[in-house]
């Protein structure tokens, strides 16, 4: 997983690399600052984002952690909504219906355990704990 992300990245900019200077002349340092806050920015932005993808995917699985995706939109609506007063019409609220539905029928279900067994062995392992 790691490996892979990091040959994308390594990808888009060797072609940032070959192509900017063409596209909009020689860089230039903007300044310390700058630097600064875009190395905060992609290493707590980005790198805290991606930590906390990885461990989503390690505890819950690929499937929760894909529906993060398709619930962002809903989350950036209502906020925009509730602070920017920004207006959401029927077709925003139908595709929240929608999108909610579509993560509540892939969501893994829980498998049934037979009848007792919790109670007969008190100190089995709970799912996706380690067993020493």
């Amino acid at each position: 997983m790691v490996t892979l992300s990091a040959v994308q990245i390594a990808c888009a900019t060797a072609e940032l690399a070959a192509i900017a200077p063409f596209a909009a002349g020689a860089p230039h340092w903007p300044g310390a600052g700058a630097a600064g806050a875009l190395l905060v920015l992609g290493a707590v932005g980005t790198g805290l984002a991606y930590l906390l993808n990885l461990g989503l995917v390690r505890t819950a699985g690929t499937a929760v952690a894909s529906a993060v995706t398709y619930v962002m939109p809903l989350w950036s609506t209502a906020l925009g909504a509730a602070f920017l007063a920004e207006p959401v019409g029927w077709n925003a609220l139908a595709g929240g219906v929608l999108v909610i539905a579509a993560v509540a029928l892939t969501r893994p279900r829980p498998a049934p355990r037979p009848a007792g067994s919790a109670a007969a062995t008190p100190d089995a392992p709970r799912p996706g704990q380690r067993v020493r």
